[in-house]
């Protein structure tokens, strides 16, 4: 289940939210929206900070203090072709 799970389909999970949206918000449209049911928020999780040391996705500023926000960046957004 979590195999087919590539970059490019959790950019595109967040392109329709606004910027610093939450892990366990982005497992859940993953799994509402692309048909990813029963995958764990952790593999999303691992997913992102990959992404994120690869520039793709950062973190951002949240009023919640254990959940972690993330937004795409602009390298994000040449990898996805300007879709967002």
């Amino acid at each position: 289940m979590s195999a087919d799970l590539n970059d490019s389909i959790v950019m595109r999970a967040m392109l329709a939210r606004p910027s610093g949206i939450m892990t366990y918000v982005i497992r859940n449209i993953l799994a509402l929206e692309h048909g990813f049911r029963g995958l764990p928020t952790a593999a999303v999780l691992r997913r992102l900070k990959k992404l994120e040391a690869a520039g793709k996705v950062q973190r951002v500023r949240s009023s919640y203090a254990i959940q972690l926000c993330w937004a795409i960046t602009d390298a994000g957004r040449e990898v996805l072709g300007g879709e967002a």
